[in-house]
Order: structure tokens, then sequence, then C-alpha cells
């Protein structure tokens, strides 16, 4: 399988012509070994901007079991370069007389929803042990943060705020090849619009790796743009939607209502299965880490896998029908935006961060 993998390589780096471009920026830094960055980072699945300058990783908890799910649990950490760097567990966004005692819940992901209001998906358990899915909207308090919101839906990935109070979010929902992996709620539980459909022939457990793999981004007020793993294409869209009265409850669960609807409206689709992603699939090791798209729509694709036989990370920028691609052969292990460009993680020796924009 690996050697067809890497013939079919071959094949598309020659189909797809590609050119070389330098960064702009470049430039390299040790994380310190002893700081508790570098001790969240060795172990880090995922990262997250919310676009104001503060990052979050996630990661696993160790020696704290999960009633809910196998394995351990996973948190998030806060790099906040106005506060202190701090971890948060599931339950830390609930009210805490809504959760066992001693239970932490898991995270799945987070992202930015409006102003301070960060979008948190997760799974918890209520006092009698009723597991729970869905996205918590909270805001900080202190240290701390408060739930404005909890919207039980089960398949909530990454969320983000969309026009006129909405949120934009990827979801699996378990309905396999049924499943949306755009769907469009309003902040009273209200599903306005689906788009994108997983994959008509996929089971549950491989619609829910597709919305893992899948990447969103707002890049504007509502316009957003979506890395769709099936069809290996970045995707960029607007949503229109009219203002809604926000239900006063704390909890709301996601559901169709008749007077509630918005439109999803396609602006750009460009096909990024060049230079390896489109002979090997996620699954064998390429992954997409970030995605962007300027108004011009000018896509660019961070990700990170065997290309040309070689464990890299790749920056393609996609513009006018023509590919320019940066390799570094110090493959990153997670990316987050920083001022105009990206910041990757390196896992050597020694942790690096490593700065470019383009």
């Amino acid at each position: 399988m690996k050697s067809l993998c890497l013939l079919s390589l071959l094949f598309a780096s020659a189909v797809v012509p590609e050119h070389s471009m330098a960064p702009a920026l470049h430039s390299v830094a040790v994380v310190p070994p002893d700081s508790r960055e570098a001790r969240v980072l060795s172990t880090v699945r995922d990262s997250f901007d919310t676009d104001d300058g503060v990052h979050w990783l996630l990661h696993p908890v160790e020696g704290q079991p999960s009633r809910q799910r196998s394995g351990t649990p996973y948190i998030v950490t806060r790099l906040d370069p106005a506060r202190p760097t701090r971890l948060f567990f599931a339950t830390d966004f609930l009210p805490t007389e809504t959760t066992p005692r001693g239970d932490i819940g898991q995270i799945d992901d987070l992202g930015r929803i409006d102003g301070e209001t960060i979008g948190v998906s997760m799974v918890w358990q209520d006092t009698k042990w009723n597991a729970h899915a869905g996205l918590v909207l909270a805001k900080p308090n202190g240290d701390e943060y408060t739930p404005v919101r909890i919207l039980e839906a089960p398949g909530i990935r990454r969320a983000v705020g969309g026009p006129n109070g909405t949120i934009v979010a990827i979801t699996h929902d378990l309905r396999g090849g049924d499943a949306p992996l755009i769907t469009v709620y309003g902040r009273d539980g209200a599903i306005l619009a689906e788009a994108y459909p997983i994959g008509r022939f996929l089971k549950a457990k491989q619609a829910w790796q597709k919305s893992w793999w899948a990447r969103i981004r707002r890049l504007g007020d509502d316009r957003f743009a979506l890395y769709e793993p099936e069809a290996k294409q970045v995707r960029v869209f607007r949503v229109e939607a009219p203002r809604r009265t926000e239900d006063a409850e704390l909890f709301v669960t996601a559901e169709k209502k008749r007077d509630a609807e918005a439109k999803i409206v396609e602006l750009a689709s460009v096909d990024v299965a060049d230079a390896g992603a489109k002979a090997c699939s996620d699954e064998e090791g390429v992954r997409v880490l970030d995605i962007d798209a300027t108004p011009a729509n000018r896509v660019t694709v961070v990700r990170t896998g065997i290309f040309d036989g070689k464990y890299t990370t790749l920056v393609s920028v996609y513009e006018n029908g023509e590919v320019r691609a940066w390799r570094n052969e110090n493959p990153w292990r997670v990316v987050w935006r920083s001022g105009t460009g990206w910041r990757g993680v390196i896992m050597k020796d020694e942790i690096l961060h490593e700065d470019v924009a383009f």
C-alpha cells in the first residue's frame, strides 16, 4: 500500500505544476524546556487560535479517569500573552451544580464565537451520570469562564461565530453519510442551514473521522473557508441569516424550527488534491493543519505528511490556477496563526517555535 502511495505521489507531482516560494519572514526559537508550555506541547494533539492573540492547545491529562469515554480525557491549555498559562477541564466551562464532583468531562474542540465569547465542543455528565454532548458558549470572568449558552447537540466539532449571532460549525452527529459537514445554528438551538454531506457511504465512525480532519476558518462577518476532506477541496462560502430573538434559557437543544432558515452560498471551490494529498488519504499520514483564503479567493493550505517520500510540512498557495509551495523538512506537529503568518511547533530533541509569513 505504501509503495502504491509513493508511486501515486510522483504521478500527482508531475500532473500539478508546483512552483517553490520562500517565506517573507522566517524565524526559529527554542521553547524553554522546563516551561509549562513545553510540557504541554510534548503531548499536544491539536491547537486553536481565537483571533485575539490567545492560543489553545488540546492535549491529554494523565491520572484522571473519564467515565464517558475509554482512555485518557482531553483538556485545553490557554496560552495568553496577557494572562498566566492555565489549563481547563470541560467542566470548568459548566455551572458547578450541574456536574458530578470529580468528573472533568472531555473537550473535543474550541473556537472563537464573537468578542470574548468562545465555543467549547465537549462531552460531559450531569449529576445523575447521564452523558451529554454539545457546544458551550462562555465568556471570561476574571481568570475563569462563565457559560452564557449551552447548546445540546451531538457531533459538533469546531464552531465559529456567524452573521447576526449565528454559529457555524463542523458537524457529524453520528448519522453517517446523511450528516452535513457544516451546520448553522441559532443561539436558541434552531438548526438554520446544513450543507456538504460528509459522504453517502460512510459509517458513523468514518463520518466522525472526516469531521476531525476538516478545518474551518472565519474570513469575515459572513464569509468562511472550509477544508472538505472527502473531496479534498477548500470551499469558500457565505452565510446569509436574519437576526433572531435569542432564547433566555441557559440550556437549549438543537432542533429544526419552521420559522428558522438561513442560506449557505458557495463563492469558490479550490481543488487542493496535489503534491501527495491526492494520492495519500489522511489515514495514511497527510493531515491539513490550517487553511486561509483572501477576498480574491487566494487559498493557503498548511499540511504535514508524506510528500515525495519524505515526512514534510507543506504550505501551498493556490491562486489563478497556479500552485506555489514551501516545503519544510522539519515538520510541524501543530500550527496556529501568528500575526500575518503561522507559528508551527517542531518536535525534535528540543521543542521549537517556527514563525513564517508569506
